[in-house]
């Protein structure tokens, strides 16, 4: 009678004092062929994942790290890929940005609680993008954007005093904001995966200025369509007074929708190959 461990009969899902010598020997092979087989099927997965190619869409213009003018590179490489921006990029995981869906977002003041979903902003391709600086070696890249205006749709619930008007209420919205200037800086670090150097963008400064917004606030008073009506007009009216809370909204959404974007890409791809040297 052959010896088997404990661990061998398992895998056989066998009780060795049952069967003869000869089956234990041609059992235990049989389990270790096995074995052989899943490991080299393992090893030829993980050796082509490895080396599986990243593909960067031919519309898209590669730019050299040792070009001098780097920076002028990509600022003409992104302004061409505006006409496709709007339905998305799937290769570069760049989602759609017209429009661009956001599921929740929300805000607090000292008097007034604000949350918003189901969120689709229009227009977000058309943007002014006016001076860009990649510093490569130190990870950080810098630009200043503008958009002539953004429109964001979607549904509100708020709880709280907005200037005069004690406001609980929920419905469809709608805000036009005009004139956005933007200022961002992001920084990062190199991080390694199979073998390969990626850009990993980790922090965002982002300051940004609205010039004005226009909002349409439905069913703030259901029942009283005029109160609704002349509550609107009064908050436009004041748009200025409230410049500081929609400052907030635009900058939390535009600086975590940057961020997480630029890390999909540079995640995606490693950075010789978004920004190969030659």
């Amino acid at each position: 009678m052959c010896k088997v461990s404990a661990r061998e009969a398992n895998a056989l899902s066998l009780s060795p004092p049952r069967f003869s010598k000869k089956f234990c020997t041609y059992g235990i092979q049989s389990v270790k062929m096995r074995l052989v087989i899943v490991l080299a099927i393992l090893t030829f997965h993980f050796s082509v994942v490895q080396n599986k190619k990243v593909n960067i869409p031919s519309y898209v213009e590669i730019c050299k790290q040792n070009d001098p003018n780097l920076d002028q590179c990509i600022v003409n490489c992104i302004n061409n890929l505006k006409p496709y921006l709007a339905l998305g990029i799937p290769e570069m995981r760049i989602y759609p940005f017209d429009p661009l869906i956001i599921a929740r977002t929300q805000f607090t003041t000292q008097h007034l609680q604000a949350v918003f979903t189901e969120n689709e902003f229009q227009k977000c391709q058309n943007f002014d993008l006016k001076f860009l600086h990649f510093d490569v070696s130190k990870n950080v890249l810098m630009m200043n954007i503008s958009y002539s205006e953004l429109v964001q749709t979607g549904n509100y619930n708020l709880t709280g005093r907005l200037l005069a008007f004690q406001l609980n209420g929920s419905g469809k919205f709608k805000v036009n904001y005009m004139q956005i200037e933007v200022y961002t800086k992001l920084s990062g670090e190199r991080i390694s995966k199979n073998g390969k150097k990626y850009l990993d963008f980790q922090n965002i400064d982002f300051e940004l200025k609205l010039g004005d917004f226009k909002m349409q606030l439905d069913d703030l008073f259901v029942g009283n369509p005029e109160l609704t009506v002349t509550t609107n007009r009064i908050l436009n009216e004041n748009s200025q007074s409230l410049l500081p809370d929609f400052e907030q909204i635009c900058r939390n959404i535009l600086s975590d929708f940057t961020l997480s974007s630029l890390r999909r890409i540079f995640r995606t791809f490693p950075l010789d190959v978004l920004l190969p040297t030659k």
